[in-house]
């Protein structure tokens, strides 16, 4: 296990009870290992240095080819952990995936790896001829986690346990002296069989964290980062590089390095949106981009199946075949989206292009009528185009100067040779946006030369290359949710459907207080057999310690 050195004197200084802390991070999984179709839930431990810290941490599930499946951020709100899951595909391929986490500190410096874990995925559809067989391994937490003289007793409500009853949990966590020890734990229960796996331990874990990684330098903040380039592939440094997001109607503003790094920053919002990148239009019209896309650490691990694992597999289908009959889900999860608030500005001039359809494109429209928005044949014989407000009461507010945005569909594109060229029929209305302060204001810096929205037919809008390939993906939040654990709203609602879920709870957050205690509840599934619950805790003084209490289940 990684001791802490220079840092961890500092710290010694001002915990003087404890000899050494752990620099490193934790991982508690519900289970060992997944079939396609489940949710994977776990918590992420981190150092006592991460106290009262803000931290933006990107989370990437990337599958056994490097793929990404899954990406977002969790925010670690001022604790030394933070929680979350991943719904796995139904059609999800088998392999060994892997979870990573890191976070930013700008774009001089590269992305922070704070840790990465690897998780076995089956699909239960796959069709296995002769698989070769491997023991099954041995759950061993304790040689995982220096529990440094901590004691956990868990002391269920009821024993027996009888199918579909409430069980209340009391956790008391101690030294060898017997004084309380405050914190915070995870709990996992489920079937006792799902604790090994064919690779062993893979259900509690932990890895060293870089000593140069300070959370006083990392990004608060959701954020995107990459590279720019010219058309020719040279770093690209520009000193407002605006990147677009239609869902929200925003220009969000950044800049690069010399070596063409950027990082920008993004408001909070739960999934995924696309954003486009373009340069100020008296800087820079032409730039190239990517964002950076995170690759596997882990070292290359052979895929296996014990005797166990295959026999879960048949019940996995078993179960699934159960609850699609009862037109019901094993984990159905309720999240807590967060949506960006959209303040539209009101168009200075609107057409409704779609009453016009004699006019060839939109070029021709324009050039017909007396509007703010015109295009001019250039001797190379492409257009280009010009705005002007009508209504501008100074001469800098009613020349638009530069070259107009246009807004299409949600992309934008200042091309206005191919803008020009659109045809009528595909146009249903254009915009007209021409007050230079209040543009100012709403779009800043890129949208002062005017914009012209347009609304179009189009279901597979292609834009011109170069504009397209700057049209990227970003994550944001993580939705909150909780474990959707079984009660008795459920057995009632469905009183003949058997509930069989042989991942039984989930609670990332129990917080242990200053006497060493703490508790939580759970109703029980169908199932019987044997089963435990493993607690994990960490102290207010960063020392960690693992328990598992098994128990019997019956009619």
């Amino acid at each position: 296990m990684l001791r802490l050195t220079i840092l961890g004197i500092v710290i010694i200084m001002t915990l003087p009870a404890i000899s050494q802390l752990p620099l490193e991070t934790l991982i508690h999984f519900d289970k060992s290992f997944y079939v396609s179709g489940e949710v994977i839930w776990y918590k992420l431990y981190l150092p006592i240095t991460w106290n009262e810290h803000e931290v933006a941490v990107q989370t990437t599930v990337l599958d056994q080819e490097g793929k990404v499946r899954d990406r977002f951020f969790i925010r670690t709100n001022g604790k030394n952990f933070i929680s979350g899951y991943y719904k796995t595909p139904f059609d999800a391929d088998s392999g060994i995936y892997e979870i990573q986490f890191s976070a930013s500190e700008g774009p001089n410096n590269p992305e922070q790896l704070l840790a990465y874990y690897q998780i076995p995925i089956y699909n239960d559809l796959d069709k296995l001829s002769n698989p070769s067989l491997t023991q099954e391994g041995v759950d061993k937490p304790k040689e995982l986690i220096d529990a440094n003289d901590l004691s956990i007793s868990i002391q269920p409500s009821i024993m027996p346990v009888k199918c579909r009853s409430e069980l209340s949990v009391a956790v008391k966590v101690s030294d060898a002296a017997g004084k309380p020890s405050a914190g915070h734990a995870s709990v996992s229960v489920k079937d006792a069989g799902l604790a090994g796996s064919a690779y062993g331990n893979m259900e509690i874990m932990n890895l060293p964290i870089s000593y140069t990684i300070d959370p006083d330098n990392l990004q608060p903040q959701l954020y995107v980062r990459g590279n720019l380039t010219t058309a020719e592939g040279e770093p690209l440094q520009i000193n407002v590089l605006g990147g677009y997001v239609g869902a929200d109607e925003k220009i969000y503003y950044s800049k690069s390095n010399p070596e063409g790094a950027y990082l920008m920053n993004l408001p909070d919002f739960t999934g995924t949106k696309n954003i486009q990148y373009l340069g100020f239009q008296y800087e820079c019209l032409d730039l190239r981009s990517e964002v950076e896309i995170p690759e596997l650490k882990g070292e290359k691990t052979e895929f296996r199946y014990t005797p166990k694992l295959l026999e879960y597999l048949e019940l996995s289908k078993m179960r699934k075949k159960i609850y699609q009959y009862f037109e019901s889900f094993e984990s159905a999860i309720t999240t807590e989206e967060i949506i960006v608030e959209v303040n539209a500005l009101k168009p200075d001039a609107n057409y409704s292009v779609k009453e016009y359809e004699s006019f060839k494109d939109l070029k021709s429209f324009f050039g017909e009528l007396m509007t703010p928005l015109k295009f001019k044949l250039e001797k190379d014989s492409t257009y280009t185009a010009s705005l002007y407000n009508p209504n501008g009461r100074i001469a800098k507010n009613t020349e638009l100067n530069g070259p107009p945005l246009f807004i299409i569909d949600g992309k934008v594109t200042r091309d206005a040779d191919w803008v020009a060229r659109l045809p009528i029929s595909a146009v249903e209305t254009v915009d007209l946006f021409l007050d230079a302060p209040v543009l100012r204001s709403y779009y800043q810096a890129i949208g002062v030369s005017g914009i012209a929205k347009i609304s179009t037919t189009l279901s597979n809008l292609k834009l011109p290359a170069a504009d397209a390939g700057n049209i990227h993906k970003i994550v944001g939040l993580q939705a909150n949710a909780d474990f959707p654990a079984l009660n008795s709203a459920s057995f009632l609602a469905q009183p003949n459907q058997p509930f069989f879920r042989p991942q039984i709870f989930w609670k990332p957050d129990v917080m242990i207080d200053h006497g060493g205690r703490g508790d939580f509840r759970f109703f029980h599934s169908d199932d019987t057999g044997d089963f435990e619950i493993k607690v994990v805790f960490q102290a207010v003084d960063g020392r960690r310690a693992v328990t598992t209490y098994k128990y019997q289940v019956a009619f």
